[in-house]
């Protein structure tokens, strides 16, 4: 690196003065990667003005810019998908100071894996809906409807990854013969969509028996 003044001390500047922060922009189109920046700032210094700065993932170079007065945004794009927290750091190799390395605050968590919800049980006066996926569902609707048909709509919790909720729904207002469907109005993103309604096609529901 070349030195200021023939041998001038090496400029070293307080990593703590500089905030990078990562900011990801909506995907173009589904399937595309997201493209994203990371903003550096830091106190106005003529030293910084017009150096190099470097993005870093996991230690590779993946975008470069110019520092002006005080910020700089440094561009990129994954065809790998959204980096995660801590892989990405700021490279500041100005001339004449010793060179550092910010982290960037931010990043992409992995989404959780979907829910899948299932009627894993009907009786005449209830109705049990069941996550059986891997990631916890919001709360959801469920509907029992009979031959006729008239349906009922019921409140289903938000419901943990393994949990289940029973529900009551008045047995007086529908026929004999009945079916459920879990997540009735699509509210829940899940792994398995064919799979939420519970035929019963050979079960009479007594309302005074149960």
């Amino acid at each position: 690196m070349q030195m200021f003044g023939g041998g001038s001390p090496l400029i070293i500047f307080n990593p703590a003065i500089f905030k990078a922060k990562y900011v990801e922009f909506p995907i173009p189109k589904p399937g595309d990667p997201p493209p994203f920046l990371v903003e550096l700032t830091f106190p106005s210094n003529p030293a910084l003005t017009g150096q190099p700065i470097s993005l870093l993932r996991n230690g590779e170079v993946i975008g470069k810019a110019i520092a002006g007065d005080g910020s700089v945004k440094v561009a990129a794009t994954f065809n790998d998908g959204a980096p995660a927290p801590g892989e990405l750091e700021i490279a500041i190799d100005a001339e004449g100071a010793k060179p550092i390395r910010i982290p960037v605050s931010g990043g992409t968590t992995p989404p959780p894996p979907p829910a899948d919800l299932v009627v894993s049980g009907l009786t005449a006066f209830t109705v049990t809906v069941t996550n059986q996926g891997a990631g916890p569902a919001i709360a959801s609707k469920a509907a029992i409807t009979d031959s006729f048909p008239t349906t009922l709509t019921v409140d289903v919790p938000a419901l943990a990854a393994g949990a289940s909720a029973t529900v009551q729904y008045d047995c007086s207002k529908l026929l004999r013969q009945r079916f459920a469907t879990a997540d009735s109005t699509g509210l829940v993103a899940e792994s398995n969509e064919a799979n939420n309604t519970l035929m019963t096609p050979n079960t009479l529901y007594n309302c005074n028996t149960g």
